[in-house]
């Protein structure tokens, strides 16, 4: 799946990722590839990128100050301020 953290300014993140937690203000999800399409408004937090699909501890992680996330079946794009 590609994920991808825009911010106004510049392009942070463009990578493609196995697996993504990202904070939303109903609580934290998770997308992998294949995910059914949503947006969703994020919290103050961190996206955290997983090397595998069933690895418990993440390899990255980005700090944001809230936002926007779209999903689709095969990207994840994060708007932040």
């Amino acid at each position: 799946m590609k994920l991808e953290i825009v911010t106004p300014e510049k392009l942070v993140f463009s990578q493609d990722v196995p697996m993504a937690t990202l904070p939303g203000v109903e609580g934290d999800f998770g997308v992998l590839k294949d995910h059914s399409p949503l947006i969703a408004e994020l919290r103050e937090g961190e996206v955290l990128i997983f090397p595998s699909a069933d690895s418990t501890e993440p390899n990255q992680r980005i700090p944001v100050a809230g936002g926007v996330a779209q999903v689709t079946a095969d990207s994840c794009t994060v708007l932040v301020a």
